[in-house]
């Protein structure tokens, strides 16, 4: 289906990829149907993905579409202030790709009434009233696995040999009537030094650094990754503290290796749900050893370790729970589609423009910091009048889409995997 400046079609994507392929930084990218970047869109990991999100598209905007920011301030100041205002249908937000936080700023427009859902990685519980008055919309998204590393590739080979199988189903290792705890054997210890924090942290755990072990081991440069992995998979916890943001990929690591990660506790309380992961109050802050000693044994022997199996959890570290998630929101869970031969496809939204209009998309480079906004609380036109007053003619094309949409008569993607 057409306008003057763009088309809509209902594309099919094999849902098969999703089962074994684990969350990363950059899935946002893979989860849109339309895509703000910060880098160019080729995920070497993908053979399909979101399109970049240009302008003459909105005016084809059907409900549910899904929209990622990668989570930068450009990103961010030009959707709010030159995008929204021409959205007139409900949509979803997925701020991805980056170390910063989400929201990282304008999180006062998660009350825009066309906003359904709001997902982020490296979530941050803001103050501001709105966003606290609005904060069912909002939804933790784990950072996973980083896009520019080759964690997945040396991963994939020990889930492969466990048949993918949840490691916190089997409770015997982490059984201290069996086995006393012992900071040499069982607590994993491998992260850079570049910040103060981490060094005291360090400092603390490692008072005698070492070359025969990957743990409190300094010469982080001559380790194999795969050995790194190998060695992990041996102990019962590791510490994971704050990355550049305050999830880190290293958290994911341990795991999908079978290691409860000890991190600093979250904002939000969503983020680490149905997982095996000992929170902190501040990691910093920690002055003795014995501190982390208590903190297992308790989390150990609570009920929220001892009745859980962590199954939810698991699923949660591979694409196809993500998938499901945001097919339930757009309400495209029941347009799932299954061929001849048993093989279950999704609805993506390809959205493509038309004509002259194509142009450039608005060089970011060129919005300064504020993207010319005086004021970055100023009330945009579109809050005034948050919800569209549509047009006969656009209220039909809406629903010649909704009635086509249902109808299994979509272009079919195989899956290149």
């Amino acid at each position: 289906m057409c306008k003057e400046t763009c088309c809509v079609e209902s594309v099919a994507i094999s849902l098969e990829q999703d089962e074994h392929q684990i969350i990363q930084q950059r899935d946002g990218v893979d989860l849109a149907d339309l895509v703000l970047p910060h880098r160019r869109l080729k995920p070497e990991h993908l053979k399909y993905h979101g399109q970049t999100l240009h302008p003459a598209m909105l005016p084809c905007l059907v409900p549910g579409t899904i929209i990622t920011l990668e989570n930068h301030r450009k990103q961010t100041i030009y959707f709010w202030h030159k995008l929204r205002q021409h959205i007139q249908v409900p949509y979803i937000l997925l701020t991805t790709g980056s170390d910063n936080d989400s929201p990282e700023c304008y999180e006062q427009y998660i009350a825009d009434p066309l906003l359904i859902r709001w997902y982020g990685t490296n979530p941050i519980n803001r103050s501001h009233p709105l966003f606290q008055q609005n904060l069912h919309k909002f939804k933790s998204l784990n950072l996973g696995l980083s896009f520019q590393r080759p964690q997945e590739r040396h991963l994939l080979p020990y889930l492969q040999l466990n048949n993918f199988t949840n490691p916190f189903l089997n409770k015997r290792k982490w059984d201290f009537s069996r086995k006393d705890f012992s900071f040499k054997d069982d607590m994993f210890v491998q992260f850079g030094l570049h910040t103060p924090h981490r060094k005291q942290l360090w400092n603390l755990l490692c008072p005698n650094t070492t070359t025969t072990s990957s743990s409190c081991n300094t010469n982080t440069v001559s380790l194999e990754v795969h050995q790194l992995y190998s060695d992990m998979s041996q102990y019962r916890f590791g510490i994971s503290p704050p990355g550049h943001g305050y999830d880190c990929y290293r958290t994911y690591e341990m795991l999908l290796l079978g290691v409860i990660p000890i991190v600093e506790k979250s904002s939000t309380k969503d983020l680490f749900e149905d997982l095996p992961v000992i929170q902190m109050e501040d990691l910093a802050s920690v002055s003795s050893r014995q501190d982390f000693v208590d903190a297992i044994q308790n989390y150990i022997a609570s009920d929220a370790f001892q009745n859980a199996n962590f199954q939810r959890g698991w699923e949660r570290l591979f694409l196809k729970s993500r998938r499901q998630e945001l097919l339930q929101v757009s309400q495209r869970e029941k347009e799932v589609l299954v061929d001849q031969h048993g093989m279950r496809y999704y609805q993506a939204y390809q959205y493509t423009v038309l004509g002259n209009n194509h142009g450039h998309l608005q060089q970011l480079e060129d919005c300064e910091y504020g993207c010319n906004v005086e004021d970055e609380d100023a009330i945009t036109d579109w809050v005034d009048t948050p919800l569209p007053k549509l047009t006969e003619d656009e209220i039909n094309w809406l629903q010649d889409w909704e009635r086509s949409s249902q109808l299994p008569q979509f272009q079919f993607l195989q899956s290149m995997y």
